[in-house]
């Protein structure tokens, strides 16, 4: 006999340590009046009212296979409406468009050839006018007061690195590839113009931005950044280059420019780089730093990703931003000083447990994103923290103080025991190599180690754990490992499917486990069955559509035994 599978959308909060990863920033054009700012953080996008010192998860109508395809942000004004138009690019989900400041969004895809968008970028202004790339090279434009891309320009051999556009009197737009080619255009006309900057590069070194803006309508200065952090600058439509400033650490992540209100004036030209952060031009064409108060990560350098990234300015040019691995920092004085934000709060629910018994005893467990574990006895109206046993010292075996970003306490997930209203247990796993297990309803945990560090613990306990004190644990580790004393003791049961992803697969018990000995997990093609406690495991959804949606979460009927039934949803 089979079984079915219904489909329920949801995306999470992906745990990370430190808190937030910000990748991308969008200020809204009428910032001044209503400090509204949008964000990606580990691929979730988030709103904020009050110039970042609160934010929103924002979700609605982003309908999205994985959160972290999530992959750039846009703001235009719209020539039909006078409104602002956010555009959210996805590289599995085409384009997203929201006329209402991000609270709620629409597919808008009409005219795409492929769904896997990799930059989306808008001119700023009264007039809308949009760019967007995809991964096999083709550019997109959205002009006024049309409902439809339209394809403008075809690359073939070169992934596009970045795309922007101007509009001082007219649409200017640029595109450019890693290995240094570059095509200009004005307006909505086809004819790109091919330049290069390839001949400028170093052996190793690549482009990695570009900008383009106008002193004067008719005086356009375009600039590239490098891998090799450096700038170049070419005030003849692309035809011949000279670098400015020195050669900085890391590559340069973004260029913005300032314009001053006085048109006298020259421009400021600011960059952030993936090492260091901000540098700002001087007058004697040198960069700098402008950093106090940024933070760094080592774990940065250790899975190889930038410490910094997206950089904008409010619209009046007085409040910068700057994403970083280390979070999201936020400058009131032109990059003098910056302060860092927190945007995913500690308190976020990563998981949430309800118990077998509910129905008489009302009782609810809590996992939050960092620092505590949470019970309700009355269905949710108040909530405790359940914190014996789980002090700092106990995980770390040390009275030392530990910064915030690496509270050891990263709590990933929370189960109770199918018997709990006899044995009274709760299990929860940490992001690393820890489980908390409780058999007084919380009143206190003794924390138990894995036999090795993992990342990323889920867990699954046996329907009969009174008696058999069974459960699996599951992780970033391909070994599925099975305790058949209450987390005293682990040997590897198997090894799960292929999955991508730092953290466990997600693992669901049949109720009806100690007759048929079945297990399903998730992994590439979707859900994994096995009928011999883990040590094989079937894809029973290859070749199906579930089998393309990602990262999966399972549930199974409690009468799994007779209907066969269970649902899916996206993690």
């Amino acid at each position: 006999m089979g079984i079915s599978f219904s489909l329920l959308l949801q995306v999470a909060a992906y745990a990370h340590r430190p808190h937030d990863v910000v990748t991308q920033i969008e200020t809204s054009q009428d910032y001044d009046t209503n400090q509204i700012l949008l964000i990606l953080v580990r691929g979730n996008l988030f709103r904020s009212a009050d110039a970042g010192v609160s934010w929103q998860r924002l979700t609605y109508g982003l309908d999205v296979k994985l959160a972290s395809s999530l992959t750039d942000l846009t703001l235009s004004s719209s020539s039909n409406t006078g409104q602002e138009e956010f555009f959210l690019a996805s590289n599995h989900n085409g384009i997203f468009r929201s006329q209402d400041l991000g609270s709620t969004w629409t597919k808008f895809d009409p005219g795409l050839a492929s769904l896997e968008i990799q930059h989306i970028e808008a001119a700023q202004g009264e007039n809308r006018f949009v760019l967007a790339s995809d991964v096999t090279g083709r550019v997109y434009q959205l002009a006024a007061n049309s409902e439809r891309w339209e394809t403008t320009l075809e690359i073939k051999n070169g992934e596009i690195a970045a795309i922007d556009i101007s509009w001082p009197t007219e649409a200017l737009k640029a595109v450019g590839t890693k290995d240094g080619r570059l095509w200009l255009a004005k307006g909505d006309a086809k004819d790109w113009v091919q330049r290069s900057v390839t001949d400028e590069l170093n052996s190793d070194e690549m482009l990695a931005t570009l900008e383009l803006y106008a002193e004067e309508p008719t005086s356009i200065t375009l600039l590239v950044g490098t891998t090799g952090g450096r700038v170049l600058k070419s005030t003849d439509d692309g035809n011949s280059w000279t670098v400015i400033g020195d050669t900085l650490t890391g590559s340069v992540a973004d260029i913005e420019v300032v314009a001053p209100a006085d048109i006298q004036k020259t421009p400021s030209i600011l960059i952030s780089t993936t090492e260091n952060g901000l540098f700002s031009l001087t007058a004697d064409g040198q960069w700098q730093a402008q950093q106090n108060g940024l933070k760094t990560d080592p774990q940065a350098q250790e899975m190889g990703e930038p410490n910094f990234g997206d950089l904008e300015i409010s619209p009046d040019g007085q409040m910068l931003f700057m994403a970083g691995f280390d979070g999201f920092f936020r400058s009131t004085n032109q990059g003098q000083n910056w302060e860092s934000l927190e945007t995913l709060a500690r308190d976020t629910i990563v998981s949430l447990a309800v118990s077998p018994n509910y129905v008489n005893d009302s009782t609810l467990a809590v996992a939050s994103y960092v620092g505590h574990l949470y019970l309700s006895h009355d269905g949710g109206e108040t909530w405790e923290i359940t914190n014996r046993g789980l002090e700092i010292p106990r995980f770390t075996r040390t009275f030392d103080a530990v910064e915030p970003n690496y509270d050891p306490r990263r709590f990933f997930d929370i189960q109770f025991s199918p018997t709990y209203s006899i044995d009274q247990t709760i299990v929860a796993s940490t992001l690393w190599t820890k489980l908390a297990v409780t058999h007084n309803t919380g009143k206190s945990w003794n924390l138990l180690a894995m036999p090795k560090t993992m990342r990323g613990l889920t867990i699954a306990l046996s329907p009969d754990y009174v008696q058999d004190q069974t459960l699996f644990v599951s992780s970033e580790d391909p070994k599925i490992y099975i305790s058949t004393n209450s987390a005293q003791d682990f040997t590897v049961v198997g090894k799960r499917p292929p999955f991508k992803g730092n953290y466990g697969s997600f693992l669901v018990i049949s109720p009806n486990f100690k007759a048929d000995q079945t297990l399903f997990t998730s992994g590439e093609l979707g859900i994994y069955k096995s009928e011999d406690s883990g040590k094989n495991w079937e894809a029973i959804t290859r070749d199906t559509q579930i089998a393309t949606l990602g990262d999966l979460q399972i549930a199974v009927s409690p009468n799994y035994a007779n209907d066969r039934t269970g649902s899916i949803s996206l993690r």
